[in-house]
């Protein structure tokens, strides 16, 4: 199962397009999805994602892997871009990113930091089953930079985001 994030057709047309086509997506429930390699034994996605411990993971206990802090600055880049693109959103003010997992928002707080992009994070108390969230918020200036170096995958968020830095 991809986990649980809430996926719009957008993300499901992305998402297909970087698994390949000798998969299927199949809707699992609520806010989960499958990804199924019918003609596979076994599914290189759940290999490499045991690979990289993340396997079986609930939502507070994800972190960015090791192989991933170490990669070059473009795959980096592709990280922290894919991450906001499925936990991301642009509010009237700020570009935003939320995470149950402590960990994995302060790796990408400190991500963007090593960047040159300086963002605040806090934690919110939430009505979740989880109670809490992280939350990263990118303000003034720091949103164009985030627009030039970053952006957003999906059409929607980065046009948001383009009206959000028009004249920054």
């Amino acid at each position: 199962r991809i986990g649980t994030m809430h996926l719009r057709y957008e993300k499901l047309g992305y998402l297909q397009q970087e698994i390949g086509t000798n998969c299927q997506l199949t809707y699992a429930g609520q806010y989960d999805w499958s990804i199924v390699f019918p003609n596979q034994l076994d599914n290189p996605l759940i290999y490499n994602l045991k690979n990289l411990e993340l396997w079986e993971k609930l939502s507070q206990e994800k972190f960015i892997p090791h192989d991933y802090k170490i990669a070059s600055k473009e795959q980096r880049w592709d990280l922290i871009r894919g991450l906001f693109d499925t936990d991301g959103s642009v509010s009237k003010s700020d570009v935003e990113f939320s995470s149950t997992s402590q960990l994995m928002a302060t790796q990408v707080h400190l991500a963007l930091s090593l960047f040159g992009i300086v963002s605040s994070l806090r934690m919110k108390k939430t009505k979740s089953p989880f109670g809490k969230t992280w939350r990263i918020s990118i303000r003034g200036e720091n949103r164009k930079l985030f627009h030039d170096r970053v952006g957003f995958r999906l059409a929607r968020k980065q046009e948001r985001l383009n009206s959000l830095t028009e004249g920054l």
